[in-house]
């Protein structure tokens, strides 16, 4: 969906299997079928688009220029569950999120209506709940002030803070939620979700991780057990994927400089030069190049010089000052006492070694 939109939403239909007593489940064509026919009933809708994310499941993003966006999809949803009950073999279950005006805010909104769509499933309120329906206690609990605290302060802060920590803050959310007494199952779901969304902001978009949908696994945990132990399990597998991902990237990093240097070493070569380059700082790319390489950028240069210059050394003729300039050397007299403090003789020495 474009961001022409001045106010969106989206929503979740599920085919609720187990308020049936067919096989559905085992006759993914026959379930196939039943979501084409509700795609169908919606593709009319040119500012509303259907992603299948399950054999069961179907997430609706709707976008128009009315503030009434929420009640006209209300009205849409509810039309399609009136007229497709009667011929269904299962009940459509349907959750509707708030209502956004960015596209940065829909992932909120998905959450939200995955919310109204479990508080849906457990309490068998009614075909279509909008998270608005739900009172101030579902919606808004008091007694979850520090979870939500946390959350936004997260939220508030998340571009500016380092994904390990906003990692750390998240598990520490999720053990404030485990900590609480009679901890509703839905609001337990909404908070997960709503965590598991910052997590996996924190990843790159086309990471596994967020192409997998977590939302619907959540979503349909039967207790608070089984929940708390999915959302740390995917906290966990966000931490690692983030240390790997930055892990892959320093190691490009440090290999990149690495061909710079033996690529231009016979050039006036600095460590600004490089960084400039590279794109990152001065000092970030002298920590990175060491932590990698086990050499600052300045001995791996003098290094690479010193083996040029060996080389010339060996299989030419030219003179001394020559192989200086040659192997990036900027002054005779440096050149030779670098060489001698790394090499143990002069460059005079070595040529008349090599060549005795």
């Amino acid at each position: 969906m474009g961001i022409r939109y001045p106010y969106m939403i989206t929503a979740v239909i599920r085919i609720d299997l187990a308020r049936t007593h067919s096989a559905l489940d085992r006759e993914p064509l026959h379930l196939y079928t039943l979501t084409q026919i509700i795609e169908q009933r919606l593709s009319v809708r040119e500012n509303l688009n259907i992603f299948r994310m399950a054999s069961d499941t179907l997430i609706i993003f709707y976008g128009s220029t009315s503030r009434s966006v929420r009640t006209d999809l209300t009205a849409l949803l509810e039309d399609l569950s009136d007229t497709l009950s009667a011929n269904l073999p299962a009940p459509l279950l349907i959750g509707i999120g708030s209502v956004v005006e960015y596209v940065e805010e829909l992932r909120d909104s998905y959450t939200k209506a995955l919310y109204a769509l479990s508080v849906n499933q457990h309490q068998n309120r009614l075909p279509v709940l909008s998270y608005y329906d739900l009172s101030p206690t579902e919606n808004d609990g008091t007694e979850y002030w520090e979870v939500r605290n946390v959350l936004s302060r997260i939220a508030a802060n998340f571009a500016s803070t380092d994904k390990h920590e906003i990692l750390a803050l998240l598990t520490t959310a999720l053990e404030r939620l485990q900590e609480m007494r009679d901890t509703d199952l839905n609001a337990a779901i909404h908070y997960c979700c709503s965590m598991i969304s910052l997590a996996l902001e924190c990843l790159p978009a086309n990471d596994t991780l967020r192409e997998d949908n977590p939302y619907l696994t959540i979503s349909r945990m039967k207790d608070l057990g089984s929940l708390y132990e999915t959302v740390f399990r995917i906290l966990t597998e966000v931490d690692g994927a983030i240390r790997t991902t930055q892990e892959s990237q320093t190691e490009r990093l440090a290999e990149a400089c690495r061909k710079e240097i033996n690529t231009h070493f016979d050039t006036k070569l600095t460590i600004e030069k490089l960084a400039e380059k590279l794109g990152v700082s001065r000092n970030y790319l002298s920590t990175i190049f060491r932590a990698k390489t086990g050499y600052s950028i300045n001995e791996y240069l003098n290094l690479t010089r010193l083996e040029e210059a060996k080389r010339l050394l060996r299989e030419s003729s030219i003179l001394i000052y020559e192989v200086a300039e040659r192997s990036g050397f900027s002054d005779q007299y440096y050149f030779s006492k670098v060489f001698k403090a790394h090499v143990g003789v002069t460059p005079n020495e070595y040529r008349y070694n090599y060549q005795h």
